[in-house]
């Protein structure tokens, strides 16, 4: 757990009276270097942006625009330095910042979501009020944005955390509802990658249960769906949903005319012409705009200007009731040579 940070109550703050966001982080950055340089932060202090803004009472929502600027600023001078699931610290001369030794051997998302559960415990974030992005706590981490991501799924899902607004997450209000017990515990997670796993009587990994002519997903899926606490024999046999919906409303074309679902770029004019020229519209044959439009991808009033030509070029008839129909067969014209005067 990170130590508590030194109050001054007897001192105003001077970043609510700064102008602009740059200004305050201008100012936090002065303020943190001065306790850096009289000891106020002894060397090995660990802190995070949370607490800072917490402490000068900024509120979460300038964390990206002040406390961010202020420790980047600190860490290029060499007074501050970041480790993977540790967080900042003041940097100690000549001795290296090894990883937790209290923790050994737990992942790093573990390790952050213990932290970030902490900071909900101790008030650090508020009720209703805007979360951490994840590219600030992947930076203050030292982590990468995937890490970062698994370790808020759990409480995302516990219901801590609430996801609005283009993606932007907050503390849910029932927080204050939730124990302490409840809200320090971190549910174990499932490792299906080093483990044999048992279904259907037989023990194998997920890789290889995913290669089983009994799965019915992919790998990516099956791994997705252990993961998130599935019944691996139900994870094997469900079909994917996006998958059997795609199939589901998949348009099957009618048999009928299989000349106009080829796939040579012809004009429609020019596939009507041709389908009345070899016998596939017969005489007296109806013409179906619908039917035409989709099978060739078109809007129907593309099919209606290419009938109206047709039409005037008398291949088709039009009936009111009935619309266009093949009103004679196209004959080709044969051409007979010219006999030469002897």
């Amino acid at each position: 757990m990170h130590d508590p940070l030194p109050q001054n109550d007897h001192t105003p703050n001077p970043l609510l009276l700064a102008d602009t966001r740059r200004e305050q982080a201008r100012q936090l950055t002065n303020i943190l270097r001065r306790r850096i340089e009289t000891r106020e932060w002894p060397p090995g202090h660990t802190f995070s942006h949370a607490e800072l803004v917490n402490e000068f009472s900024l509120g979460i929502h300038a964390i990206c625009k002040v406390a961010v600027p202020a420790v980047r600023t600190l860490r290029e001078e060499g007074l501050l330095e970041s480790r993977p699931r540790l967080g900042i610290r003041i940097r100690i001369e000549g001795e290296s910042w090894n990883a937790d030794d209290e923790h050994p051997g737990i992942p790093h998302d573990v390790h952050i979501e213990k932290i970030l559960r902490e900071h909900l415990h101790r008030g650090i974030y508020r009720p209703g009020e805007q979360f951490p992005p994840i590219f600030v706590l992947a930076e203050e981490f030292g982590v990468s944005a995937a890490t970062i991501r698994k370790a808020l799924r759990p409480m995302q899902k516990q219901g801590l955390l609430e996801v609005r607004n283009t993606n932007k997450r907050y503390v849910s209000a029932a927080v204050v509802d939730v124990s302490s017990e409840e809200l320090l515990h971190i549910p174990p997670r499932r490792n299906p990658g080093k483990a044999k796993l048992l279904a259907f009587g037989e023990k194998r990994s997920l890789a290889e249960w995913a290669k089983d002519s009994r799965c019915t997903v992919s790998y990516k899926v099956l791994y997705s769906r252990y993961y998130l606490g599935w019944d691996l024999e139900k994870a094997l046999r469900t079909p994917n949903t996006s998958q059997g919906r795609r199939e589901r409303h998949t348009v099957t074309p009618k048999p009928e005319h299989s000349r106009l679902t080829d796939s040579e770029p012809l004009s429609i004019k020019k596939m009507l012409s041709a389908a009345i020229a070899d016998g596939t519209y017969q005489e007296g044959h109806v013409i179906c705009v619908t039917d035409i439009a989709l099978r060739k991808n078109r809007p129907k009033s593309q099919v209606l200007q290419a009938l109206r030509a047709l039409n005037s070029e008398s291949l088709l008839g039009h009936h009111p009731e009935i619309g266009y129909f093949v009103s004679r067969k196209r004959m080709p014209q044969v051409h007979q040579p010219r006999k030469t005067k002897e």
